[in-house]
């Protein structure tokens, strides 16, 4: 009885997509989210209107990440567990380091925690990208953009702006979003590029028309996935990945801790990616993650 022949193209396909489970891919940007595109001039105006939340008590997430080189260049890319209410080591590390010399200070500045806020919008006008008109999408923006428009709902003491609810659909205001591509020298002497949105602002309140307020009401996107608890590892597992990246042990004995509200802070805009991509996945530490797999 002869044996049955092989088809060797047919073999020669299933090894390559085996294979190709063990090699790093690079994800694909998260079609939900929202990034302005930059002109070849380095600006780029959009104005769009922020949303409530269908599934959160607040209409946006704060999510905290870590990302820094450690010992050998390893990288530590991490959600931080403070996010959800959880204790961090590598966040007591850096209390215990702010306390200490200048290098100390540095190091915590390094590995500070970065917040990103996350949430609805519905684009009203964008000259680059007409398509992106009248669509709802998430968007991430980082701690300076939040205070200023923390500022526009609950205005400091003193201020003599009235407070806008700018998240709601009928009383809220559009939110002229104003990018211009920059960049500065870190202390490594490296130069890093970011997008700038100091000049971004707020239009005068204005209500939603009833054909946007449908589409809002049909297309809003949860948000708890971005906070989901099973996204963020226990504390002795980041205190294990911690100390092995950093080849050091532990200093969260020290008795004189910085409070948490004084936890050292990176800004999002401050550190973007390249082209200040903040999309989803493909945002500063989804490079990172690249580097460390290189």
């Amino acid at each position: 009885m002869s044996k049955p022949k092989i088809d060797w193209s047919k073999i020669s396909e299933q090894i390559k997509k085996e294979e190709s489970k063990t090699t790093y891919q690079k994800k694909e940007a998260d079609p939900r989210f929202f990034a302005p595109d930059v002109s070849k001039d380095g600006y780029a105006e959009v104005r769009i209107r922020l949303l409530p939340s269908m599934d959160t008590d607040i209409p946006y997430v704060k999510k905290y990440n870590h990302g820094f080189m450690g010992a050998n260049a390893q990288w530590f890319i991490e959600n931080c567990p403070t996010t959800i209410g959880e204790k961090c080591p590598v966040c007591e590390n850096n209390r215990v380091l702010w306390n200490g010399t200048k290098a100390d200070k540095d190091i915590a500045s390094d590995r500070s925690r970065r917040m990103s806020i996350i949430l609805n919008i519905l684009v009203i006008q964008d000259p680059l990208h007409p398509e992106n008109e009248g669509k709802v999408f998430l968007w991430r923006y980082g701690k300076k953009l939040h205070e200023k428009i923390m500022d526009k709902v609950n205005p400091k003491k003193g201020s003599v702006d009235e407070p806008v609810m700018v998240f709601d659909p009928e009383t809220g205001a559009d939110f002229k979003l104003k990018v211009k591509r920059t960049s500065f020298v870190n202390r490594q002497g490296k130069t890093i590029k970011s997008l700038n949105y100091d000049t971004s602002e707020f239009a005068p309140a204005s209500k939603l028309t009833a054909e946007q307020i449908k589409i809002v009401e049909e297309n809003l996107i949860p948000l708890k996935e971005f906070i989901d608890p099973k996204d963020f590892k226990s504390y002795d597992e980041l205190l294990n990945l911690f100390e092995k990246k950093t080849g050091s042990k532990s200093s969260i004995t020290a008795s004189k801790e910085l409070p948490e509200d004084k936890q050292p802070e990176t800004d999002e805009e401050e550190l973007s990616s390249p082209e200040g991509t903040q999309d989803g996945d493909e945002d500063f530490f989804s490079n990172l993650r690249q580097k460390a797999k290189a």
